[in-house]
């Protein structure tokens, strides 16, 4: 009985920190509008500058279509992944319609993260 206790906390404790070794810190930051989008750079360079290990971050970033932003948020980052690994996605903003006339086009969308992203853990920040 000892015997298979002591293997059985060897295994567990075997395990403690090696799960989440190869999984992603998933971010998910939403900025509509051109002053937003300076708002999300500065959240995503801040992130990566405090990161120890920033290769493991990935970034959802949310845009409203129609502020046309995706472009210069893709080239900056782009950039920057020259010289800091890290994964980063840009996405346009997805409310259900119901939800459209409510509020603005991107005020909500973080109630929505869960319909969209395909990770159950995500770190919202405000922008």
């Amino acid at each position: 009985m000892k015997r298979q206790l002591a293997i059985i906390v060897s295994l567990l404790l075997s395990t403690i920190g090696t799960q989440a070794v190869d999984e992603f810190i998933h971010i998910a930051i939403v900025a509509c509008g051109a002053a937003r989008s300076v708002e999300l750079l500065a959240s995503v360079k801040s992130s990566l500058l405090a990161a120890r290990h920033p290769e493991r971050y990935f970034f959802h970033l949310f845009h409203s279509k129609d502020d046309g932003n995706s472009v210069f948020i893709a080239n900056v980052l782009s950039q920057w992944n020259k010289v800091i690994q890290f994964s980063f996605e840009v996405l346009e903003s997805r409310i259900p319609s119901n939800y459209s006339s409510l509020f603005a086009p991107c005020a909500c969308q973080r109630l929505f993260l869960h319909e969209i992203l395909s990770t159950d853990k995500v770190i919202y920040l405000d922008s």
